[in-house]
């Protein structure tokens, strides 16, 4: 049987690992590179030569052991003074050194200024610049002149003359080929003048009074009545009609002419008395009847039957008339008739008639010395000669000094905070004892009380609660959820206003940005709020307010300078933050010192008229809305956020609202600084921090993790007095209670 030899072999990696010695002689194979060593029983395999190089000088195997594998014949012997495998480093080459291709370019310093000029996302335009202006460009006004933009048919560019013809139009005008009304345009009022008497038209109702009427109209006594219907030439000459006529002297003398003829007696006329020598016996007629019927004694009141002698105007000859039927007038107004003033029916009046119905039914000759037709006057009454009701009241002299001590428009509330104004900061005027107190008078709305000592003792005001600022500690994993729809919380607005107390206690672990977001409403390239401090580990260094449109534009981005050397860790500092953005305006003032913005190292943006908006259920307060990578690791205290409120913070009076050189007063929900509460305010202990005190109801936010007791204070708050209860005890500096009692029928107490 033919006999097999065969010789050491394994892998490269093996025989490096083992590094064994070979005898002399032996042979070791590598099976994955096909190589082998030869043993010399000394050396260890790492020391053995390939025997593919036994015929390699020292010199030579040292630099073929220099070679890479794959490495190509190259006359380079090293790069910058590095050999093996080169790894290309910062700075090798110059930009001047590189080569540029039909694809690839080396941007110049100009090209890069450009670059950096361009907003992310921006489109490729051959436009450099417009009017000068690079980066997001808005119009402005003068980018163009009228001349450079071009009509088209339903588009025109208005001239000078259309302009001023437009200006004299009033809005609404219509079309009207009338250019002018007596030398007038515009919305023309008419005037005295416009028209002549004789250039209006008269109607079938209408009538233009002519000289003589408006003469005639003067002579017509007021509330004249109208004059009856002039009598016609058939009813004189009949004298039958029962019914009134108006008569006119010529119309008296037709009728009297026809029904008493006789115009003198004897040639006598007025009131005749005939003697005797003035008719003679051809005058008398001799008729018997005549003389029986005749009666010479006088009748007052002639009664139907009797008979009235006349001369008859056919004949002139004597007749007789029956008394009862000659026309009558209207019989006299008897006493109780002029007494009661209320009969419908006509009747006679003598002038004493008259002057007597005056008496009983117009007593009154005169008002305040005036006649005629009378119309209320100053100083017709004294205040003394009106008589007071329930409802109406005369002011005294007193109660008018005290309204003109109140400002317009002033309500009870805002006369309280004016009196209670002085008096906030309570000090030793606590200690005062209540003996001589007058009145307590309690403004609901505030939870305020008002004590008002007797004589010339001071008043003293007495807040709810405690009105030192306090808050939680957010250790990075804890937070607080207001509902927008619970809480009212706005989805779009444009001004805000929000002030807080905030440390920061710790570095973030991470090592890289420091974010520590305090208010958040956040959605990735969407609708935004945000005000957070931003900085490279470990500390911040700048404060930012961010937002963004529900399309993702960003209306405000702006970061302040680097925070002053006292913004360290384990400090409280005031934050007043203020932003309108119809102005637009951004302001930010750290412990009541006004805050630049960063004016380099990014882009600020501040878009007027534009809207910040909210489309998340919650408002965060201590933390990112999606994250906790970014919650505060620190205390936030007395937060305070108003929408759709501004004020300068560059005035110091609307600094110290909040900020006094320590904490202040906001009242016992937050009312204080805008006279109304704000959307959020948050002025409690740990747990207690989540109740929104803003709201009547004090609806609570939603926790994550567990809020913690504050370590730290503001300084310069005082702790305020309480009212206990609704009794209302009052609290004394000296813990001493005082007990109040309502008085019955009225909003005021007394000292019990």
């Amino acid at each position: 049987m033919p006999s097999r030899i065969q010789v050491r072999r394994d892998i490269a990696a093996n025989w490096t690992s083992a590094n064994p010695v070979l005898a002399s002689g032996e042979i070791g194979y590598e099976t994955d590179a096909k190589k082998c060593k030869f043993g010399d029983g000394v050396s260890v395999w790492a020391e053995l030569p390939y025997a593919v190089e036994a015929s390699f000088t020292l010199e030579e195997k040292a630099r073929l052991a220099s070679i890479e594998p794959g490495a190509q014949p190259n006359a380079v012997a090293s790069v910058y003074g590095r050999t093996g495998l080169v790894t290309a480093q910062t700075g090798d080459y110059t930009a001047d050194e590189i080569t540029e291709t039909a694809t690839r370019k080396v941007m110049t310093a100009d090209e890069r200024s450009k670059l950096a000029a361009m907003e992310p996302g921006a489109q490729v335009n051959i436009v450099t610049a417009v009017h000068g202006r690079t980066g997001a460009v808005i119009a402005q006004t003068g980018d163009y002149t009228a001349d450079q933009i071009a009509e088209t048919a339903t588009r025109k560019v208005m001239t000078a003359d259309e302009r001023g013809k437009l200006a004299a139009i009033e809005p609404g005008a219509q079309v009207n080929a009338v250019t002018a009304v007596h030398g007038r345009t515009g919305a023309v009022i008419a005037q005295t003048g416009d028209y002549t008497a004789d250039q209006i038209a008269e109607t079938a109702t209408r009538k233009v009074m002519t000289a003589d009427e408006r003469t005639k109209l003067t002579t017509v006594q007021m509330n004249a009545q109208s004059n009856p219907i002039r009598v016609s030439s058939a009813e004189k000459t009949a004298g039958t009609s029962a019914t009134v006529r108006g008569f006119a002297p010529v119309d008296v003398k037709d009728v009297v002419a026809v029904h008493a003829p006789v115009t003198s007696v004897a040639g006598k006329t007025g009131a005749v008395s005939l003697q005797k020598g003035d008719i003679g016996l051809g005058s008398v007629s001799n008729d018997a009847q005549v003389r029986a019927d005749l009666t010479y004694a006088t009748k007052v009141a002639p009664a139907a039957g009797d008979k009235l002698l006349i001369k008859d105007q056919s004949d002139g000859q004597p007749k007789l008339a029956d008394w009862a039927s000659l026309p009558t007038g209207p019989a006299p107004a008897t006493a109780a008739e002029k007494a009661a003033g209320v009969l419908a029916e006509l009747r006679s009046f003598s002038p004493l008639d008259i002057r007597e119905m005056v008496a009983v039914h117009a007593p009154v000759t005169s008002f305040n010395g005036r006649t005629g037709i009378l119309s209320p006057q100053n100083n017709d009454y004294t205040a003394d000669q009106i008589t007071e009701t329930t409802t109406r009241k005369m002011m005294t002299a007193e109660e008018r000094a005290k309204l003109a001590a109140i400002d317009a428009g002033a309500s009870a509330e805002q006369e309280l905070a004016e009196i209670a104004a002085p008096y906030s900061e309570l000090t030793a005027k606590l200690a005062k004892t209540l003996t001589g107190v007058k009145a307590v008078v309690l403004n609901p709305a505030h939870k305020q009380c008002v004590v008002k000592n007797g004589g010339s003792e001071p008043v003293v005001v007495v807040a709810p609660e405690g009105v030192t600022a306090t808050g939680t500690v957010l250790n990075g994993s804890n937070c607080v959820d207001f509902s927008r729809s619970v809480h009212g919380l706005p989805g779009s607005f444009q001004k805000f206003v929000c002030s807080f107390h905030a440390s920061v206690d710790q570095p973030r672990t991470d090592g890289t940005d420091h974010a520590q977001m305090i208010v958040s409403s956040f959605v990735a390239l969407g609708a935004t709020f945000e005000l957070a401090l931003l900085g490279v580990h470990p500390a911040p260094k700048v404060f930012q307010v961010f937002g963004r449109t529900a399309a993702g534009t960003v209306v405000v981005d702006h970061r302040s300078v680097d925070l002053p050397p006292s913004f360290t860790f384990g400090v409280l500092h005031h934050f007043l933050i203020a932003c309108d953005l119809t102005v637009p305006v951004v302001q930010l003032a750290i412990d009541g010192q006004v805050i630049a913005w960063r004016p380099i190292g990014y882009t600020p943006i501040l878009r007027q008229n534009e809207q910040i908006e909210m489309t998340t259920a919650n408002l965060r307060i201590g933390g990112r809305s999606t994250t906790s990578s970014v919650n505060h690791l620190g205390h936030v205290e007395q937060f305070f956020l108003a929408f759709d409120r501004y004020l300068d913070i560059s005035v110091p009076n609307n600094v110290q609202k909040f900020w006094n050189g320590g904490a202040v007063n906001l009242g016992y929900n937050g009312w204080r600084p805008f006279g109304t509460p704000p959307a959020l305010f948050l002025n409690g202990s740990d747990v207690d921090f989540r109740i929104n005190k803003a709201r009547a109801t004090n609806d609570p936010g939603t926790i994550t993790g567990t809020l913690g007791a504050p370590t730290l204070l503001p300084t310069g708050t005082s702790p305020a007095q309480t009212i206990e209860g609704l009794g209302p005890t009052y609290l004394l500096a000296a813990q001493t209670k005082q007990q109040f009692v309502k008085i019955a029928g009225s909003s005021r107490y007394e000292v019990l």
